[in-house]
């Protein structure tokens, strides 16, 4: 699911709602330091390595496994629409069509652009509190995103062209966290977790080589200066354990922008257009 976007509100503040971690690396150009703290140290890049490694560990539990959404996936595509008339209507140029079962309240809401083709897709089962969202390209699945309607979760995997989950976004509201996960052919390449709540706004990404180094590329945006620290460690190696650290940088790159304020009322930072 695609939680993490820059929106406009109708005060004319824009929030900045959970930030996946590319945006960190991509989209630092904009950002200035939120509050005079102090930069960012070695040793706390070490903690925030640390803390990183125990919350991949807990989110990649609590986030729904491919296996679930498959599930789900399942019941959609064979969701029966023979004898409910659906409901049509015309969005932005598309064609929708949604379906209603009478008896079990489902609802499937099917999304086609001008030429017939599905662009996207909506499962919602009432009685599990579950959305699931499926876009389309070319006829073929590109992502499928399960939210849990109760609790605010939600794990999207997105695919590549041979059908092979690339990515997955886990987003928990309670935390305030995204664990993003990177794949190539099943095998895990990294790890990152993004952290926007009040006072906080960081994130670690955690990239595993080849030869068995582990690199931990840690980020504090609530910070001026000084506040993105790199560490390699060994193969088999601790990031808690010194002698295993082989590199270290740390290093400025631009932080949050000028203004930017935490609002209880939406949980989100803001800032004044």
């Amino acid at each position: 699911m695609t939680i993490n976007k820059l929106r406009k509100k109708s005060t004319g503040c824009i929030r900045l709602n959970c930030l996946k971690l590319g945006l960190f690396f991509v989209l630092t150009a904009i950002f200035v330091c939120v509050y005079p703290v102090a930069s960012l140290t070695l040793g706390e890049g070490v903690n925030m390595a640390k803390t990183a490694d125990g919350d991949v560990q807990a989110m990649s539990g609590m986030q729904a496994s491919e296996d679930e959404i498959n599930v789900v996936a399942d019941q959609a595509n064979t969701f029966d629409v023979i004898g409910i008339e659906p409901q049509q209507s015309s969005e932005d140029g598309y064609v929708v069509k949604e379906y209603v079962d009478p008896i079990s309240g489902k609802k499937l809401k099917q999304i086609f652009d001008s030429e017939g083709n599905m662009v996207k897709s909506e499962y919602y089962d009432p009685e599990l509190g579950t959305t699931l969202t499926t876009e389309y390209e070319n006829g073929q699945i590109v992502t499928n995103a399960l939210v849990n309607e109760d609790t605010g979760e939600s794990t999207s995997l997105n695919y590549d062209t041979a059908g092979n989950v690339a990515s997955s976004d886990y987003y928990n509201p309670e935390l305030g966290s995204t664990l993003t996960t990177e794949y190539d052919n099943g095998q895990v390449l990294s790890n990152s977790v993004t952290t926007i709540k009040e006072g906080v706004m960081q994130s670690v990404k955690i990239e595993y080589d080849p030869d068995g180094t582990t690199i931990y590329t840690t980020v504090d945006l609530t910070e001026s200066e000084n506040n993105k620290v790199t560490i390699a460690v060994s193969s088999g190696g601790n990031v808690d354990n010194p002698d295993d650290i082989i590199d270290a940088t740390v290093e400025t790159q631009p932080g949050a922008p000028a203004g930017v304020h935490w609002c209880p009322t939406t949980g989100q930072y803001e800032f004044d257009s």
